[in-house]
């Protein structure tokens, strides 16, 4: 888009503002006409034949990183997030809508 090769594009928020961080583009050298708002994402999963201790010992890494310890904001930072919560189906409920309004998927997952 900086270029002018294109008219209009679409990146996640985290990718723009490392773009900006490290001095690739300027605010001032694009437009952002929309931003999508909030959803669940940078969703981890986990097989469902991994011992269930090693998958709560997982869960209790990523829900114990706190942006307070400058350890972990370093981590929380690269992925644009301040905190991980557990998700549920349901976190997922408006992308699912989504998905099938626009027919790409037949219809909800079970």
């Amino acid at each position: 888009m900086k270029s002018g090769r294109v008219d209009l594009g679409v990146a996640n928020a985290v990718v723009i503002n490392k773009l900006f961080q490290n001095g690739v583009i300027k605010p001032s050298e694009i437009r952002i006409v929309w931003r999508t708002p909030p959803f669940t994402n940078y969703v981890w999963a986990a097989r469902n034949d991994l011992p269930a201790s090693l998958k709560d010992r997982i869960i209790d890494a990523f829900l114990k990183l706190t942006y307070a310890d400058p350890g972990h904001r370093k981590i929380l930072n690269e992925v644009g997030a301040r905190a991980y919560f557990p998700a549920t189906f349901d976190d997922f409920a408006a992308l699912l809508r989504i998905a099938v309004e626009l027919d790409l998927i037949d219809h909800p997952a079970e």
